[in-house]
């Protein structure tokens, strides 16, 4: 359909097109807070390889002390 040529055909494409921009906000806020997490698991790793403590690294980052620890072991 290249135009809705009725008020209901017209409703639908409006609600089609309102669910498609909220799948996409959903999509964007999803990958903010997953890019953000891997930016605070790099500041993580930066700390650690400076020789800060695990204890310390999770007070600063709020990080859980098993993301932390993970992290600290698998270098």
């Amino acid at each position: 359909m290249l135009y809705p040529t009725s008020r209901t055909e017209l409703a639908k494409e409006q609600e089609r097109l309102a669910k498609e921009q909220e799948r996409l906000a959903k999509e964007q806020a999803q990958r903010a807070e997953e890019q953000a997490q891997a930016q605070l698991l790099q500041a993580a790793r930066n700390l650690l390889a400076t020789g800060m403590p695990a204890e310390q690294v999770v007070a600063l980052l709020s990080l859980s002390e098993a993301q932390v620890q993970e992290l600290h072991s698998s270098d």
